[in-house]
């Protein structure tokens, strides 16, 4: 009877220890992607876009070379 009983404990402790560093894995997994995530919004904050730049209004001329006529 001892045998059966010492056999669960002994699975019971390895399905602790595998749950443990299963748990352990996916929070370093978790910190790496919170790193990757930071220095990836850092890195778009400091990029200028194209676009960003080219969004001033520019007021249209009304004096145009093409447009005026000569008599």
């Amino acid at each position: 009877m001892a045998s059966i009983m010492g056999g669960d404990f002994i699975e019971a402790y390895v399905m602790r220890r595998i749950y443990k560093e299963k748990i352990e894995e996916m929070e370093k997994k978790e910190i790496m992607e919170e790193k990757k995530k930071k220095t990836n919004d850092d890195k778009r904050k400091n990029k200028k876009s194209f676009f960003g730049i080219s969004k001033k209004k520019v007021a249209p001329t009304t004096t145009c070379s093409a447009t005026k006529t000569k008599p």
